[in-house]
């Protein structure tokens, strides 16, 4: 049986690191809870504070960034989102909105 502790949200664009997202802004399901969340380039990586088994349910998660946004290096605003499927590959993918006129697709993987 494996599992994960992490999960890598890609943006497809240059985030600002000025801007990484409080641990309350993302909630996971499957009793999970957020440890840790940062910022490396296109990508945000959150850290679970207990594994998540591969024979559990479905994961998913939500973010909801408040009055502190997500910000790319443009200055575009990350979409919030709620309950998008994890999934272990970087085939499965998910438009999200920085803002209206410009999308990235966010990939989610568990590692």
């Amino acid at each position: 049986m494996s599992s994960f502790q992490e999960i890598v949200l890609d943006y497809g664009v240059t985030l600002d690191p000025l801007t990484t997202p409080l641990v309350s802004h993302y909630s996971v399901s499957n009793e999970a809870t957020v440890a840790s969340v940062r910022v490396l380039a296109q990508t945000i990586i959150i850290r679970l504070s207990t594994e998540v088994f591969d024979n559990d349910d479905i994961v998913t998660i939500s973010y909801d960034p408040g009055d502190a946004p997500l910000l790319d290096i443009n200055g575009f605003f990350a979409t919030p989102f709620t309950n998008l499927m994890v999934t272990n590959n970087l085939n499965s993918s998910t438009s999200i909105d920085f803002d209206l006129s410009s999308t990235s697709s966010l990939v989610m993987r568990m590692i």
